[in-house]
């Protein structure tokens, strides 16, 4: 190793243990320490609000200052480092046992930003925006994830967090507009959107009867017009952008 790279390796080594392993004791370190810190705190508090609200400011930065000094970053992309965190919090429960639903709120926290970059190959305008989604071959928005959780997590906040499990599913697109929505849904209309994105050559209604022939409903009307009403929700939502052209 250099002498370069062994000086770069000890700064940054002071840097991450805020001057316990100290490089220098030159003035302008503490405020080196500080502003590495405090950068890497603005990016985790401005994507998780919430989490930092519910934990309490003394061991959110206790958390914070353990993900600066421990977690080793796949990537160098200010943008990556909440994706980061989340991957810290994964790996570190331990750290946070009074509160076993953090991480689950902080994947759905992080889920706005992780839409609002998603990077997205030229959308497909093979569509008709009009058409039927039913009976066409609907048309996915491009910039679109779903998630779903034990915990009700958008119902979690400072003044409610005694909540029991309980399933609840999202899904979280960004619109013609640019603007994130969020979109609750249940186990059964998830196996619908799941369907669609694993096969675009299929109708919306062939979707649905796929999905309830897994469930054993395959002959109940009243289940098929709830998904044919879901298409066509996601559909004025713009979840759904139309239906193929022919």
């Amino acid at each position: 190793m250099s002498e370069l790279a062994k000086i770069q390796m000890a700064f940054a080594s002071d840097l991450r243990s805020g001057g316990e392993k100290a490089f220098s004791d030159a003035p302008g370190m503490s405020i080196y320490r500080e502003l590495f810190f405090n950068n890497i705190c603005g990016f985790i508090d401005g994507a998780f609000p919430v989490c930092a609200e519910i934990v309490g400011g003394e061991h959110w930065t206790r958390l914070s200052r353990e993900f600066f000094q421990t977690h080793q970053c796949e990537t160098p992309l200010f943008l990556k480092i909440s994706e980061e965190f989340l991957d810290f919090l994964a790996k570190r429960p331990e750290l946070y046992l009074n509160h076993p639903y953090l991480y689950e709120l902080a994947h759905y926290e992080w889920l706005e930003l992780a839409v609002d970059v998603m990077e997205c190959s030229e959308t497909n305008t093979n569509y008709d925006e009009k058409a039927d989604v039913i009976d066409g071959i609907p048309v996915i928005t491009p910039a679109l994830m779903t998630a779903c959780y034990q915990y009700p997590v958008h119902r979690l906040s400072a003044e409610s967090t005694d909540i029991d499990k309980e399933f609840s599913g999202f899904i979280v697109f960004r619109d013609l507009g640019d603007t994130v929505r969020f979109v609750a849904c249940n186990p059964m209309t998830l196996a619908i959107l799941e369907c669609l994105q694993s096969d675009s050559s299929i109708t919306g209604r062939d979707a649905i009867l796929m999905v309830l022939s897994k469930m054993g409903m395959a002959d109940s009307a009243v289940a098929l017009d709830g998904g044919v009403a879901i298409l066509n929700s996601w559909h004025a939502q713009g979840i759904l952008l139309g239906a193929a052209k022919r």
